[in-house]
């Protein structure tokens, strides 16, 4: 290996390290905006208390599709379609 290798390869990682850096800024701020917007929007303060709506919504769903289900068998009984 060479002197001019060497300096070849640190240009290259010099150069990926600036698209990583790039990178992350880039989705530092994209994470900056969806935390904003879950406030603002949503008014939920967190990643975590995101997680418990969608939880809590998750059981709601769920419920209601039960529902849905039952009265749907008590119609089709009902009405014998």
């Amino acid at each position: 290996m060479n002197i001019e290798t060497i300096r070849k390869d640190l240009t290259d990682v010099m150069k990926e390290m600036g698209t990583a850096k790039a990178s992350f800024s880039k989705l530092e701020g994209q994470e900056f905006e969806i935390l904003r917007q879950m406030k603002d929007k949503l008014d939920l303060s967190s990643v975590e208390s995101a997680n418990k709506e969608v939880a809590r919504i998750d059981k709601l769903l769920a419920k209601k599709s039960e529902e849905i289900l039952s009265d749907y068998k008590e119609l089709k009984a009902n009405y014998d379609w």
